[in-house]
């Protein structure tokens, strides 16, 4: 990989980017770009970074305002050929052979001018796909009869070189010696789950849409959601408790069963009881932890530790502070209730399964639950794990030891009237700037078949509400906003497609979508109902930070749409584009670009 001129933020972008973590790298590089706005190794990596997370369309728009076109170092002009690559993987089966054509010329075109293994391997193996074999094998000879000197080779670069050499043994037929080079660059960097995920789907793709058994050693750790019940330490009582002796074997059956399984990462929160002890587990097992708290660090503490006694509060702060990330779904000071605990584990799960989508491996979950327990499925364990399995997961259960005890009555708020919602918000670009005399035909031409489209969709909107160019669009489930978004975004571009004077060419559609629970009051002035709460906020200035012609998600939208039963969500996919600041409220938003499945 290209190396930027900065040598500390480069180590950290690489550190991530060898994790499998391509959006963390992609944030680094950026945001090093502001001191170092020539390195054209940070533009490389945060460009391939995108690739690698599956945001296709936002890696093309970066290369293009980069303008990398213009570079000549071989990593670089690589890219061009990655990017029709990466139409092709979207495409999947349905990929055409043009495309594999095109990418491969652009590849052997680089390495011609390079002579680098890289673009070498790359060219062979698309065209070893495009069915010109003798292209393919002429180019893998070459590269194999230039890496004499492999041998000598160590570190990270060992893997990609016994990596390159692999793929060209396999397009040769010689499939004994790719799998033994396979295993010896996975002994050179065996915590590589980037190169890993990466060379994975580059054999998947040799092998038609299955991974080849020689290339299965490369198969990338699991991604893990952990979950189970609150309980005291001491002497036992009616409600959930565990001596030190039997916590300690507890925590030593979490360790068991998570060594049993590979994993890279895991996501869960840090409540006191068997949370604590799976951060423990995970963090004693070299895993990285990703911790998902409802509300701030301090509030948390307060009503999900500090109550089930002092026992717990160090072994938090412990555990926090070895957390690979943190995250709050609602920074908002004060108590919070069972909808903000199901939300956290909503988004907990989600960012689960998108981790492993970009890793090309799958998610587990383990629970520590009394299976003879009859806790409500509102929110906790028992919620966690209907959900996980209804959304097509697995769950190994470590069974809770007494089934006589009760839920702790820990002192939570009792829910309020707030409810889960997805919001939609959209308006127009360049409107502003249209003549009063051109409004009478935008209304009719793009806002009327705007509002026809909205009373046909299959599941309509539960509240909806205009303001000059503004629609605000409420949603009770997110595959019901994520198919509106693309709907609304169906009609406007053919009604402005159809319209036949100048006006309105210039118009796009920008639409926002987040998802979180919602306070739903009439409102003072008109007596209709409306939405009030900071995650009506949130869905607004995702409007304004969306990309004109993109549906923009947040976060939370992408990790509950990742949670939706497979059998209901066939469509959708969000891609990470990065983080965008709200001027007006100085708060930092993770983004993603929701598209559809290629159909």
């Amino acid at each position: 990989m290209l190396k930027a001129d900065t040598s500390g933020a480069h180590k950290e972008i690489l550190d991530y980017f060898r994790a499998g973590y391509f959006f963390n790298a992609f944030d680094k590089a950026v945001a090093t770009l502001s001191d170092y706005p020539d390195d054209a190794g940070l533009k490389h990596i945060a460009v391939l970074s995108l690739l690698r997370g599956g945001s296709l369309y936002a890696a093309a728009k970066l290369f293009r305002e980069y303008n990398l076109q213009d570079e000549t170092h071989e990593d670089i002009l690589a890219l061009s050929g990655r990017l029709v690559k990466g139409q092709i993987e979207a495409l999947g089966e349905k990929a055409g052979l043009d495309l594999y054509i095109k990418a491969a010329g652009l590849y052997e075109r680089t390495y011609e001018l390079a002579r680098g293994s890289y673009s070498g391997v790359n060219a062979a193996s698309l065209w070893y796909m495009a069915g010109d074999r003798a292209r393919a094998e002429k180019i893998a000879t070459e590269i194999l009869h230039d890496d004499a000197s492999v041998e000598a080779q160590h570190g990270q670069s060992g893997y990609y070189r016994y990596a390159t050499r692999a793929e060209c043994l396999y397009i040769l037929g010689e499939e004994e010696g790719a799998k033994a080079s396979l295993k010896k660059a996975l002994s050179m960097d065996p915590k590589n789950y980037g190169a890993r995920a990466s060379t994975l789907r580059q054999f998947e793709m040799l092998g038609g849409g299955a991974v080849p058994p020689l290339a299965e050693q490369l198969q990338v750790p699991r991604t893990l959601h952990y979950s189970g019940h609150l309980f005291y330490i001491g002497p036992l009582r009616i409600e959930r408790s565990l001596t030190r002796d039997q916590t300690a074997a507890l925590s030593e059956s979490i360790r068991a069963c998570l060594g049993r399984h590979s994993i890279s990462s895991a996501f869960g929160a840090l409540a006191a009881g068997a949370d604590i002890l799976f951060a423990e587990a995970v963090i004693e097992l070299g895993i990285d932890l990703h911790l998902v708290l409802p509300v701030p660090i301090d509030d948390f503490k307060r009503l999900s530790v500090t109550p089930m006694g002092a026992y717990w509060g160090p072994r938090f702060d412990a555990a926090l502070a070895r957390a690979k990330s943190v995250r709050v779904i609602l920074n908002d000071p004060g108590d919070f209730d069972g909808l903000d605990l199901k939300m956290g584990s909503l988004i907990a799960m989600g960012l689960a399964r998108l981790a492993a989508r970009r890793l090309h491996t799958d998610s587990l979950q383990v629970s520590v639950m009394d299976k003879r327990g009859s806790d409500p499925i509102i929110a906790g364990t028992r919620f966690d794990i209907k959900t996980w399995y209804d959304a097509g997961g697995t769950t190994e259960n470590i069974d809770w030891p007494h089934s006589d005890q009760i839920k702790p009555d820990v002192p939570l708020p009792t829910p309020d009237r707030r409810h889960f919602r997805a919001m939609l918000f959209t308006d127009l670009k360049g409107y502003g700037r249209l003549p009063d005399r051109a409004l009478p035909d935008i209304v009719s031409d793009i806002f009327e078949p705007m509002a026809e489209r909205c009373k046909a969709l299959k599941e309509p909107p539960l509240d909806m509400k205009t303001w000059g160019d503004g629609l605000f669009l409420v949603f009770e489930t997110p595959l019901a906003a994520a198919r509106a978004a693309f709907e609304l975004m169906d009609v406007f571009e053919k009604s402005v497609e159809a319209k036949t004077g100048d006006e309105g060419h210039d118009l796009a559609l920008r639409v926002g979508v987040h998802f979180g629970p919602v306070w739903e009051r009439d409102d003072p002035f008109t007596q209709s109902p409306n939405l009030y709460g900071r995650h009506v906020t949130t869905a607004a200035r995702l409007e304004a930070l969306a990309v004109p012609g993109s549906i923009c998600v947040s976060e939370n939208f992408a990790a509950v749409l990742a949670m939706v039963p497979t059998a209901e969500n066939e469509e959708f996919f969000c891609d990470y584009v990065g983080r965008a600041r709200s001027l007006k409220e100085e708060v930092d938003f993770s983004l993603y670009r929701l598209r559809k499945t290629i159909s």
